[in-house]
């Protein structure tokens, strides 16, 4: 009796492993950030002070297999990194999620999480419902995401430029700070 649970054991986790199928890769065709760890990052503002950020904990998620959900196959793919900062702002968070079937993309979710204080944090987000094939995500997307929250307490818009990441953001006081290239 033990060797038949065994087999079926092993025969149950052949099948599981038969039926997940590979998610399309996306990271590569979305090149909202295109930053690596350490590098630096400058704005200024208007009255020419500066701000410099830093990189940290940039990770590309791969979406790898297929999950099972209530809406069958289920693909993410994800970029997501944090900026550190030792002046106003002290940490951002931002990421780019792609989510789908095996063959469309049902949508875009774009977070930017910021934190000023251990209990003080404000998000900006954007999702873009997208019902169209991997293949043509990248002719739906703009090349220019902009996101604005003007509730928020520490930055009330960031605009995120395909290739060239974070180009600006507006702090609650109506600062705009641009990317120093």
């Amino acid at each position: 009796m033990k060797k038949v649970n065994v087999i079926i054991s092993i025969l149950s986790m052949f099948c599981l492993a038969c039926g997940s199928k590979p998610c399309p890769d996306v990271s590569v065709g979305l090149n909202y950030f295109p930053y690596y760890e350490g590098q630096e990052l400058k704005f200024t503002n208007s009255q020419n002070n500066t701000q410099t950020f830093i990189i940290a904990n940039k990770r590309d998620k791969d979406s790898g297999s297929a999950m099972r959900s209530g809406k069958g196959n289920f693909c993410n793919s994800c970029t997501q990194f944090d900026i550190n900062s030792t002046q106003d702002i002290v940490k951002m968070n931002y990421s780019i999620n792609v989510n789908g079937s095996l063959d469309k993309v049902w949508n875009v979710l774009v977070v930017v999480h910021l934190f000023k204080e251990l209990h003080s944090n404000e998000l900006l987000e954007i999702n873009i419902k997208k019902n169209c094939s991997y293949k043509n995500l990248s002719k739906y997307l703009e090349d220019t995401i902009t996101i604005e929250n003007r509730t928020n307490q520490i930055v009330k818009k960031v605009v995120i430029v395909k290739g060239k990441g974070l180009v600006s953001y507006t702090t609650a006081d109506g600062e705009e700070w641009k990317l120093v290239e």
